[in-house]
C-alpha cells in the first residue's frame, strides 16, 4: 500500500513568504539602528551635563555650610572635572569624575564659590559646554551661584 501526504492540510510558511518577511524586518532595523544610537548618544550627552550640574551643586552647598571658597576644575585634556577638595588649584586622582565616553569639553575652566555660595565679585559668569556628535549642551552659572542646563 501506498501513502501519500497531503499538502492541503499542513500549515506552514513557504520559502519565498519568510524570505520577504526577513526583507522587511532588515529594512526596519535597517532604519531604526541609527535613530537608537543617535539616542544614546544624546542620552550620555545629557548623562553628563546633569553630572556637571550636580557637581556644582555639591560645591555650592560646601562653600555655603563649610563657610569657605570651593574650586571646582574643568579639565578638557583628560576629561575631567572635580571639587579641589584639598585647595591646591589641581584636580587630584581622588577628586577627579570622568565624562562618559564620547563626551568632552570645549573649554578648561575653574569655578571658584565664594563662603556665600555666588562667584567672586567682578568675575563673568562661567558656562560649561559638553558635545559629542549628538550634539552640544551647555552649563550656565549665574553671579549669584545657580545653575541652568541649556
Amino acid at each position: 500500500m501506498r501513502r501519500t501526504i497531503s499538502t492541503k492540510n499542513c500549515s506552514g510558511f513557504s520559502l519565498v513568504e519568510l524570505a520577504a518577511t526577513l526583507l522587511v524586518a532588515s529594512a526596519v532595523l535597517a532604519g531604526a539602528v541609527p535613530m537608537f544610537a543617535n539616542a544614546y548618544s544624546s542620552y550620555k550627552l545629557k548623562i553628563g551635563a546633569e553630572a556637571i550640574a550636580t557637581h556644582l551643586y555639591k560645591a555650592r552647598s560646601r562653600a555655603i555650610s563649610q563657610n569657605q571658597s570651593i574650586r571646582v576644575i574643568f579639565s578638557k585634556s583628560n576629561g575631567t572635572y572635580g571639587i579641589d577638595l584639598n585647595n591646591n588649584e589641581t584636580l587630584d586622582s581622588d577628586e577627579a569624575t570622568t565624562l562618559p565616553s564620547s563626551v568632552s569639553f570645549t573649554n578648561d575652566a575653574a569655578i571658584i564659590y565664594t563662603s556665600r555660595g555666588e562667584l567672586p565679585i567682578g568675575s563673568s559668569p562661567p558656562s560649561i559646554s559638553v558635545g559629542n556628535p549628538s550634539g552640544k549642551r551647555t552649563v550656565r552659572i549665574t553671579s549669584r551661584g545657580s545653575v541652568s542646563l541649556h
